[in-house]
C-alpha cells in the first residue's frame, strides 16, 4: 500500500536527492495528489505517467493517490522525477517486487507510450548516486554512457518503463553504460576556427592573442570593419593546451546540465559566442529553471562578445562580478545557486558607430561627441576589467596578396603551452593554474620588478591614474609575457612591463 524510491532534481549544476514515497489512500476514486514543492513540469506529469503505466501493459490504481517529494521544503521540477514516481506506483500498487529498488536512484522522462526520454543532468545525478553509496543509477540508453564519466555508482540505461520494471525484479541483465561510446561520438566544435595561419598580416594582434591565452587575460580588440577582429578570436582557440581531466570533468558536467545530448568528455576548451541581441540571464545564467549561462558553459575555455557595444548594457554589466571572482552566485526567492565562470574573456568592437575612424585610407563621418557616446556603451569599470586592449589596423592589400602565409601558429602555440607549464609549477603551491588568478599574495612573490621596470610602472600609474587593480593586471600581463619566452626569467624586464602597458591605452576614443 505504500512505497519509496529515490529520485533527484537539479539545483544549478549540483543533485539534490529526492525521496518519492507514494501510498494508495481510500476515499475519493482516481485522485492523484502531490506533495513536496513540486513545479509546473511536475505536476504536468501526473496524466503522463498515468499514460505511460497503462500503455506498458501495466495498470494505473483507481484509487485515490498519494505522493510526496521530500523534502518539503526544496522545490522540484523538471521532468527527472517521472521514472521514479512510476516505480514507486508500481510498487505500491504490488505489481512490482523488488527488494533492489531502494538501493538505485533513478532518473528520467516518461512519453505516453512508456519509452525513458533523456534529461538534463545525468552526470551531476551521478555523482550524487556515488556520494551516496547507491548500488547503481537508473537513466535513458544515452544518460549511462553520460553517468559513466564520473566514476562509482554504476549507471544502467533502460529504454522504457517495462524495461526498469524487469531489471528491478531481477529478470533482466543490463550492461553498465561506457564512456568509450561518448569519446566514439564526441564531435569537434563548429565555432572554433582552424588556427592563425588563416589569417595574413597582423603579427601584433597575433602576438597579444598568445600573451592572453598563455595567462587567460582578458582581452578587447578594436579596429574597422574587415581587419580580422572576429576571425583572430575565433582562432585563438587553437592556441589553447588542452584541458586537464579535473578541468574537462567540470566542463561535462556544466553542460550535461545544459544540454540532455552533449557528446562526451571534450579535452580541447569551450569556446561560445553568443549574438550580441541575447539577455543577461542567457549570459550569465539564470531563469525560472536557475540554468547555467554563456559564461559557465565556457568555464576554462573562451567567450568571444562580438560587436561589445550592442548587447545589452545590463548584460555586459552583469560581467562585473564573473570577472573578478570567476563565481556567478545567482539569488532568488527560494534559494540560490553558485555557478563556475574560470573564463578568458574575448569581446569586438569598432573604434566609432561608422567603424572607420582611424582607418586612413576611409574617412570618418563621426563627431566626437558621437564617438565618445558610442564609447560609454561600454562602462569604465568593464573596461577596466581587460587585462589587453588591442588595436587591430585594416590589412594593407599588398600583404593579403603576398605568397604564402607565415607559417607562425604552430610556433606561438609551442609557446603558450610551455608558458602554461610553467605557470603550473610555479602556482601549484598556491593552488592556482594561470597568472590571470593570482592575487597580491601571489604577485608579490613571482612578479619581481628590476628597478627599470619598477620606475617605469610607477611613472605610467601617476601619469595615467591607473587604478590598483590596474596595475595589478598589468603585473600579471607582464608576467605571462616573460613566461612566453624561451628562457625562463624570474625577474620581469623593462620590455616586459613595456608590453603590458601599451596594452592598457590602445582604445581609441577615450585617449
Amino acid at each position: 500500500m505504500s512505497a519509496s524510491i529515490h529520485g533527484a532534481t537539479l539545483s544549478g549544476i549540483e543533485a539534490l536527492p529526492v525521496e518519492v514515497e507514494v501510498r494508495l489512500l481510500g476515499g475519493q476514486m482516481g485522485r492523484f495528489l502531490l506533495t513536496g514543492l513540486a513545479g509546473a513540469t511536475i505536476r504536468e506529469s501526473r496524466d503522463r505517467i498515468k499514460a505511460a503505466i497503462n500503455a506498458s501493459g501495466f495498470r494505473f490504481p483507481r484509487r485515490s493517490l498519494l505522493v510526496h517529494l521530500a523534502p518539503g521544503d526544496v522545490k522540484k521540477d523538471g521532468p527527472l522525477l517521472d521514472l521514479p514516481i512510476a516505480l514507486g506506483v508500481l510498487i505500491a500498487s504490488g505489481q512490482l517486487v523488488s527488494d533492489r529498488a531502494s538501493r538505485f536512484l533513478a532518473a528520467g522522462e516518461l512519453a505516453l507510450d512508456g519509452r525513458v526520454r533523456s534529461v538534463r543532468g545525468i552526470l551531476p545525478i551521478a555523482s550524487l548516486a556515488a556520494r551516496l553509496g547507491f548500488e547503481g543509477l537508473l537513466t535513458p540508453p544515452s544518460g549511462a554512457d553520460q553517468a559513466a564519466l564520473s566514476p562509482g555508482a554504476p549507471a544502467y540505461g533502460v529504454g522504457s518503463l517495462i524495461e526498469a520494471v524487469a531489471f528491478l525484479a531481477g529478470h533482466l541483465d543490463l550492461e553498465p553504460g561506457s564512456a568509450a561510446a561518448l569519446a566514439r561520438d564526441a564531435k569537434p566544435d563548429p565555432l572554433a576556427g582552424p588556427g592563425l595561419d588563416e589569417i595574413r598580416g597582423q603579427q601584433e594582434a597575433k602576438q597579444a592573442l598568445a600573451v592572453a591565452a598563455a595567462g587567460m587575460h582578458n582581452l578587447l580588440l578594436v579596429g574597422p570593419p574587415g581587419s580580422g577582429k572576429t576571425m583572430l578570436a575565433r582562432r585563438m582557440n587553437s592556441l589553447l593546451p588542452d584541458l586537464a581531466e579535473q578541468q574537462a570533468l567540470e566542463c561535462a558536467l556544466i553542460r550535461s546540465v545544459d544540454d540532455p545530448a552533449f557528446t562526451g568528455l571534450e579535452r580541447r576548451p569551450p569556446f561560445r559566442a553568443p549574438h550580441h541581441s541575447c539577455s543577461a540571464a542567457a549570459l550569465t545564467g539564470g531563469g525560472p529553471r536557475l540554468r547555467p549561462g554563456e559564461v559557465s558553459l565556457a568555464h576554462h575555455g573562451l567567450l568571444f562578445l562580438d560587436e561589445f557595444p550592442e548587447f545589452p548594457r545590463n548584460a555586459i554589466e552583469a560581467l562585473r562580478q564573473p570577472l573578478e571572482d570567476r563565481i556567478i552566485t545567482i539569488s532568488r526567492a527560494h534559494g540560490s545557486v553558485v555557478f563556475p565562470a574560470e573564463i578568458c574573456l574575448v569581446a569586438a568592437m569598432n573604434p566609432c558607430p561608422c567603424g572607420y575612424r582611424g582607418h586612413g585610407r576611409v574617412a570618418c563621418h563621426c563627431s566626437d561627441s558621437l564617438v565618445q557616446r558610442y564609447m560609454r556603451r561600454v562602462s569604465g569599470p568593464i573596461l577596466d576589467r581587460f587585462d589587453l586592449t588591442v588595436e587591430v589596423p585594416p590589412i594593407e592589400p599588398r600583404d593579403y596578396f603576398e605568397n604564402g602565409r607565415p607559417a607562425n601558429a604552430g610556433r606561438l602555440r609551442e609557446q603558450v603551452v610551455r608558458a602554461r607549464d610553467r605557470q603550473r609549477k610555479r602556482l601549484k603551491d598556491c593552488g592556482l593554474t594561470v597568472n590571470s588568478q593570482m592575487g597580491l599574495r601571489e604577485i608579490e612573490r613571482f612578479c619581481v620588478l628590476g628597478e627599470p621596470a619598477r620606475a617605469l610602472l610607477i611613472s605610467a600609474a601617476e601619469r595615467n591614474n591607473l587604478s590598483a587593480r590596474a596595475l595589478t593586471r598589468i603585473l600579471r600581463v607582464a608576467r605571462s609575457v616573460a613566461d612566453l619566452k624561451e628562457d625562463e626569467a624570474e625577474q620581469i624586464t623593462r620590455e616586459d612591463l613595456a608590453f603590458a602597458l601599451s596594452c592598457r591605452f590602445a582604445l581609441p576614443g577615450l585617449e
